[in-house]
């Protein structure tokens, strides 16, 4: 990585969050959309790592960690996450469905 490319953010699963995936591939993969929800995972990995600020909606910041409570889209899938900004980290809490594939 080149200098003038902004260094990405480490991105860490919360717990529980492989297994909501997991979950949700089973239930894409019954209905032929396995590859639709490879491909939004693999969207919303890229935005945490390099604009979690700019994808998703802020929701509230932590109190006692300087952490920020985001939502993103991809649409049906959303994702609630925490931007650790002092130690340029994202943690994935949560992954669900909302809606059906389409």
């Amino acid at each position: 990585m080149s200098d003038g490319q902004p260094k990405l953010y480490n991105l860490e699963p919360g717990p529980g969050v492989k297994e909501q995936i997991h979950a949700i591939a089973a239930a894409s993969k019954q209905v032929g959309k396995l590859k639709r929800l490879i491909d939004i995972l693999e969207k919303a990995a890229h935005l945490l790592q390099t604009d979690p600020h700019g994808w998703g909606d802020p929701q509230y910041r932590s109190k006692f960690v300087d952490g920020l409570h985001c939502q993103g889209l991809v649409p049906p899938v959303v994702f609630r996450y925490v931007i650790y900004e002092q130690v340029h980290a994202v943690v994935l809490l949560n992954v669900q469905l909302y809606g059906d594939f389409a």
